[in-house]
C-alpha cells in the first residue's frame, strides 16, 4: 500500500531537451514508470541506435626523401669545412666569363606509414622503421574511396583537403577497404567514372600519391584514420641554378635532345599498379619551368614517369638561348651567354647514367658560375704588424720585396688559397685570383688612392696613422667605388683619434664618436640575424642557430672600439657595442657595412691576429689570436675563445667558438663581388642608390 504524501514537484533534466517533467506524487506509479522509460529512450538515441559510425580521415603527410648516392647539397646546407668541396663532382664548360657546370644525382624516397594504422597485412610494419614523414601543405586536395571488404561494394567517395578532417559514415561491425590518392596540388579531384573498377591516368606535370588499408569497425566510437602517402611515379627534375651567376636570368630556351624517358599510363586504384604504358612528348622544357618555391635562385622543371624501367638512362639538354642581366652602375642591355647574339649559339649538356625506380628522383643540375676577374688588394699596416697578419698582408722585408713562404701569416695564406678563391673545380669562389700591394709607412695612403692605377680593394688595420690627405683621399676613393675594409684598434690612441674626423666627414655628421669601450681582451660580440653574404656567405652561416643561440666574433688582446651616432639609415650593423661575456654597457656599434657604398668597418684592428702561417695560434690562449684556419687546407675555421666575468661565462664554460676567419672570408667574397660590379675600376657606384643591388 502506497502512502499518500503532501504534493511535491520533481524535476528531471534530459540530455537532448531542456524540459522539466513535473510529476504529482498523487498520480499513479504507472505514470512515473513511463516517464522514466521516456528518459532512457532519449539517452539511447544519443549513441546512434541506427548502428552507423564514422571513419574520420586526416592527412599525415608523405614519405621523406633519402639520398642513396653521393649527396650534392646546396652550399647553404653544408658545414663550413665542407663547402669548398661542394662543387667537386661537377663537369664544367667555360662560356666567356661564365662557367657552365653540370651535375646529376639520384635520390630514393623511403616509405613510412603511421604506426597507429590498423592493417591485416603485417608486412607493412617494416615501413614504420624507415624515414620520417613530410607534412602535407594545407590546401592540398585528395580523394578517399571506401568499399565493403567482404562484398566489394562501393560505399562512398569524398574529396578531402589537407589540414581538415573528412568523415565518411559506415555501419559498425563491418570491415572496409579504403583507398586514397592525390596529385599533390590544390585543384579539385573528380570521382572516378567507374567506381566498381576505378582507374585514373597518371599525370605528367604533377605527382601521384597513394595509400590504402583495411579497417574493422566495432562501436560505438568513431574511427580515426591517418593517411600517409607514398609516391607512385618517378621524377626527372631539371634545375637551372644561378645562385653564383650574380645576374638575373631574363630569357632562356631549353629542350631535351630526346624524350624517350617520358611515359605515362593508367593507374588502378584498387591494386595500386600502373598499366597501358605509353610515351609522351613535350615541345619545350620552358613550358614546365617554375621558380624554386623556397626562394632559392633556381629555375626547375619536373617531369613525371609512370614506368621508369622503360626509360633511357642518359639524355642531353640543349640550351638554345640564355640571356642575363648583370648588375652595373648604369643598367645596360642584356648579355646573351648563349644564343643568336652570343659567340656560342647553342650548348649541349649530358646527364646519366641513372637507374630510375618508382619513388626515385633524378636531378639534372645546370649550375652557372660567374668567374670573377683578378682583383688587386692594397694592404695598409706598418711593418710592426707583419708578425700578426693584421691587414692580411704578405710578409715584406722593409717593403722592398714579398718573399712570402713560411713568413706569410694565416690571414694572407687564407685569401691566397686557390681552393678558397680560384678557378679550380673545388674553389669556393670562382676568381682569377688576387694581387697585392703594401702601404707600410704612415701618411702615405693617399699616394696609392690618388694615382692612375688604383687598387680594387683596400684593407686598413692596426698601426697605421692617417693624416688629412689620407682621409680626403679615402673618402673620395670610397665615393668613386673603391672597396674598403677598415679595422680600428684601441691599442694606439693616435691612430684612433686620427680616424674620427674621417667618419664625421664621410657620413656628414660631426657628432659621431670613435672611442674605446671598457671591454678588452677575450671579449665576445654576438652577430645579428641578417641574411646576406656577410653572415650567410659561402664560407659559413654566422646567424643564430635553430635554438636562437648566437654566434660570436672575438676581440684580440686590446680594447674594442665603438662608433656612436652613425646614421642608422645608411648602415647595416652586425654587432652591438656591448660584449656578451663582460659586465657593463657601451654605446654604438662594433661592426657595420654601408648600405650604398663599398665600405665595411670592424672595431678591432687585430681582428685577424695570428702569428702562424696556418692553423690555430696558441689554442690555450682565450684572449688573443682569434683568427684560425685549417692547418692543411687554409680554410677558415673557428677557435675556442673568450674570457668572461659573467655567470656561466667563466672558466671552460665561458669559452665559445669565434668566427673571425669565417667572417673575414665572407667579407673578401663581398669585396670581390662589389669590386666586380660597382668597383672603382669597373664603372663605379650607381648614380641612383636603388641600382646598388647584387642579383
Amino acid at each position: 500500500m502506497i502512502a499518500i504524501q503532501k504534493l511535491k514537484t520533481y524535476t528531471f533534466k534530459l540530455t537532448t531537451m531542456k524540459t522539466k517533467l513535473f510529476i504529482n506524487h498523487r498520480l499513479s506509479l504507472v505514470i512515473l514508470l513511463l516517464s522514466t522509460l521516456s528518459i532512457l529512450s532519449c539517452q539511447k538515441e544519443i549513441i546512434k541506435d541506427d548502428g552507423s559510425i564514422e571513419l574520420v580521415f586526416t592527412l599525415t603527410g608523405m614519405k621523406e626523401p633519402e639520398t642513396v648516392g653521393s649527396k650534392q647539397a646546396s652550399i647553404k646546407d653544408l658545414a663550413p669545412q665542407q663547402k669548398q668541396l661542394e662543387n667537386k663532382a661537377f663537369s664544367t664548360t667555360k662560356i666567356g666569363n661564365v662557367e657552365l657546370a653540370t651535375y646529376a644525382k639520384q635520390e630514393n624516397i623511403s616509405i613510412s606509414f603511421d604506426n597507429t594504422k590498423k592493417s591485416k597485412d603485417i608486412s607493412l610494419d617494416i615501413k614504420k622503421k624507415l624515414a620520417d614523414n613530410i607534412p602535407m601543405v594545407d590546401g592540398i586536395k585528395y580523394m578517399v574511396l571506401v568499399y565493403n571488404d567482404a562484398t566489394g561494394v562501393f560505399v562512398n567517395a569524398t574529396l578531402g583537403t589537407a589540414g581538415q578532417a573528412i568523415k565518411i559514415p559506415v555501419s559498425k561491425n563491418g570491415v572496409y577497404k579504403w583507398y586514397a590518392y592525390s596529385y599533390n596540388t590544390t585543384e579539385n579531384i573528380p570521382v572516378p567514372t567507374n567506381t566498381s573498377a576505378p582507374t585514373v591516368p597518371t599525370p605528367t606535370n604533377s605527382d601521384l600519391l597513394y595509400d590504402s588499408d583495411i579497417i574493422t569497425v566495432g562501436g560505438p566510437a568513431d574511427y580515426p584514420i591517418s593517411i600517409l602517402f607514398e609516391h607512385k611515379l618517378s621524377l626527372i627534375q631539371v634545375e637551372l641554378d644561378y645562385d653564383r651567376l650574380f645576374a638575373r636570368i631574363e630569357d632562356y630556351d631549353l629542350n631535351f635532345n630526346n624524350t624517350g624517358f617520358l611515359n605515362k599510363g593508367t593507374f588502378n586504384i584498387i591494386n595500386g599498379t600502373t598499366t597501358d604504358i605509353e610515351p609522351y612528348t613535350i615541345t619545350s622544357i620552358n613550358d614546365y619551368i617554375t621558380d624554386d618555391a623556397q626562394g632559392e635562385k633556381i629555375k626547375l622543371a619536373k617531369f613525371y614517369v609512370a614506368n621508369p624501367t622503360a626509360t633511357t638512362t642518359t639524355f642531353d639538354i640543349i640550351i638554345n638561348q640564355l640571356s642575363v642581366q648583370y648588375p652595373s652602375a648604369n643598367p645596360t642591355t642584356l648579355t646573351e651567354l648563349i644564343g643568336p647574339g652570343a659567340t656560342q649559339t647553342t650548348a649541349n649538356v649530358s646527364f646519366g647514367s641513372f637507374t630510375p625506380t618508382i619513388g626515385s628522383r633524378f636531378i639534372a643540375k645546370i649550375k652557372l658560375w660567374h668567374n670573377f676577374k683578378s682583383k688587386s688588394i692594397l694592404h695598409v699596416t706598418r711593418l710592426g704588424a707583419d708578425d700578426y697578419g693584421y691587414a692580411a698582408q704578405p710578409w715584406t722585408n722593409n717593403g722592398t720585396n714579398f718573399p712570402g713562404g713560411t713568413n706569410n701569416r694565416a690571414s694572407f695564406n687564407m685569401i691566397k688559397e686557390l681552393r678558397n678563391y680560384g678557378l679550380q673545380t673545388n674553389s669556393v669562389v670562382r676568381s682569377e685570383g688576387l694581387t697585392h700591394l703594401r702601404c707600410y709607412q704612415n701618411r702615405t695612403l693617399y699616394t696609392f688612392l690618388t694615382g692612375s692605377n688604383k687598387p680594387d680593394i683596400t684593407i686598413i688595420s692596426v698601426y697605421y696613422l692617417m693624416n688629412a690627405p689620407d682621409r680626403i683621399a679615402l673618402t673620395n676613393y670610397i665615393n668613386a667605388g673603391g672597396v674598403v675594409l677598415l679595422m680600428t684598434d684601441g691599442a694606439d690612441a693616435a691612430d684612433r683619434n686620427a680616424q674620427q674626423p674621417f667618419f664625421r666627414d664621410f657620413f656628414g655628421n660631426q657628432t659621431i664618436t670613435l672611442q674605446n669601450s671598457t671591454f678588452g681582451r677575450g671579449s665576445l660580440y654576438a652577430f645579428m640575424n641578417i641574411n646576406d653574404v656577410i653572415l650567410n656567405g659561402p664560407f659559413g652561416d654566422l646567424r643564430p642557430n635553430s635554438s636562437n643561440e648566437p654566434k660570436y666574433w672575438g676581440e684580440d688582446a686590446s680594447a674594442t672600439t665603438t662608433l656612436a651616432n652613425i646614421p642608422s639609415d645608411q648602415i647595416t650593423y652586425y654587432s652591438q657595442a656591448t660584449a656578451a661575456n663582460k659586465t657593463g654597457t657601451a654605446n654604438g656599434v662594433t661592426m657595420f657595412k654601408h648600405n650604398y657604398k663599398n665600405f665595411f668597418w670592424i672595431g678591432d684592428g687585430s681582428f685577424l691576429s695570428n702569428t702562424t702561417a696556418r692553423g690555430i695560434d696558441d689554442p690555450t690562449d682565450y684572449g688573443a689570436f682569434p683568427f684560425a684556419t685549417n692547418a692543411t687546407t687554409n680554410y677558415p675555421i673557428t677557435k675556442t675563445y673568450g674570457e668572461g666575468t659573467l655567470t656561466g661565462w667563466t672558466g671552460t664554460a665561458g669559452h665559445r667558438p669565434v668566427y673571425n676567419s669565417v667572417l673575414f672570408a665572407n667579407i673578401i667574397f663581398w669585396a670581390i663581388i662589389h669590386a666586380e660590379f660597382f668597383g672603382i675600376n669597373t664603372g663605379g657606384l650607381p648614380t641612383n642608390p636603388d641600382n646598388y643591388v647584387i642579383f
